[in-house]
């Protein structure tokens, strides 16, 4: 299954000019055999260097992670058919992880989860069946069962990407009264209302914001003020920007650039995230192998400025640390994480040379013990 998945990173509370002393990576891949699982590593920030400190936890397949914003919790999905969504308690001392417990997906191959700012659920995106589901998170944040399903339906022009619906990621308004999932399946944005307290999502009217046919939208950022909604086509190999109505929960599309100089023969797309400035968005390709930059005006215009090598096949997902000085991307083909500088202002990315070994990376989330 050509799932794809993202990245993310939290700073447990701390800005970008008040970053802690311990950083840790984890790293959430594909796994085979029994010692594959949510891997760990420790970051030197002043210096970009990476330590590999193993295992944080076993588990089958936690291709997509989320920290809570306070760095206590860590929730995975296991991507299988049925797939399922876990918890695990973060020992901020030595970075590694308690199983806390696991719960059903409410359907197959899920490749996306996220967490709300209070605490208080996991989002999380089917792939294989095309649903998204909501899980409330109980006070010693282990995860209840799902609270909210939605079964998407619908088809794209692709016979083969798009012969059902799959969705592929959902991402949460600045105020946390929508959620935005990205259905490659359907070349769909479908909103929804979504309750926090109640764990409930309802479809919005209108339901959705349409992309063009046979993109194959997979993720998705907001721009930092909120008003903005970014996504990455994995089929069209471009990012469309739409604007963002909070009040009405409507999507207008304004903008839509490829994410390579020209077009290259079976590339596909994966991440998009914003460098910490606000002023630079990020993307990856598998195929060209490269992070994509552009820069972004004060009216959420995009520029393409340059493509950057990933010095490997299939880079997923990657990171912005948050100083804006660090990125780290996985190449899941070649069984590694990279290391790129990155020039605060421009966002301009230079290869680091420092490689850490990695079975399958998928997705980077970075977290800030102070």
């Amino acid at each position: 299954m050509k799932s794809t998945l993202l990245s993310l990173f939290v700073t447990a509370g701390l800005g970008a000019t008040a970053l802690a002393s311990t950083c840790y990576v984890y790293v959430g891949s594909y796994t085979k055999g029994p010692d594959g699982g949510i891997s760990l590593l420790k970051m030197d920030e002043a210096t970009g260097k990476l330590e590999n400190l193993g295992v944080a936890a076993a588990a089958p397949n936690p291709s997509f992670l989320a920290v809570d914003a306070k760095g206590d919790f860590l929730y995975a999905i296991y991507e299988n058919s049925p797939g399922a969504v876990a918890a695990y308690r973060i020992d901020r001392t030595t970075g590694k992880l308690t199983f806390l417990n696991k719960e059903s997906a409410r359907g197959d191959g899920p490749c996306h989860i996220i967490v709300d700012k209070g605490r208080k659920n996991v989002l999380v995106s089917n792939y294989g069946s095309g649903s998204v589901v909501c899980l409330p998170i109980r006070d010693d944040g282990s995860l209840a069962p799902a609270s909210s399903f939605h079964q998407h339906t619908g088809t794209g022009p692709n016979k083969e990407r798009q012969e059902a619906p799959h969705a592929h990621g959902a991402y949460l308004s600045a105020d946390e009264k929508f959620a935005l999932v990205a259905d490659l399946g359907m070349d769909r944005v479908v909103v929804y209302h979504f309750n926090s307290a109640k764990g409930l999502l309802t479809k919005n009217d209108p339901p959705a914001g349409i992309m063009a046919p046979g993109s194959g939208p997979r993720h998705g950022t907001f721009s930092p003020d909120g008003s903005k909604f970014y996504v990455i086509n994995e089929m069209a190999c471009s990012v469309t920007a739409l604007t963002w109505n909070a009040k009405a929960g409507t999507l207008t599309q304004f903008q839509d650039l490829p994410t390579t100089p020209k077009p290259v023969p079976g590339n596909s797309t994966a991440e998009i995230a914003f460098h910490p400035n606000g002023h630079v968005l990020y993307g990856s390709n598998r195929g060209d192998n490269s992070i994509v930059r552009y820069s972004v005006d004060k009216d959420g215009k995009m520029k393409f400025e340059d493509t950057t090598s990933t010095t490997g096949p299939v880079p997923r997902g990657f990171a912005v640390h948050p100083s804006g000085k660090w990125m780290i991307a996985g190449v899941q083909d070649e069984n590694k994480v990279v290391t790129f500088a990155v020039d605060p202002v421009s966002g301009k990315l230079t290869l680091h040379g420092e490689t850490t070994a990695v079975g399958m990376p998928v997705c980077i989330a970075f977290l800030h013990i102070p």
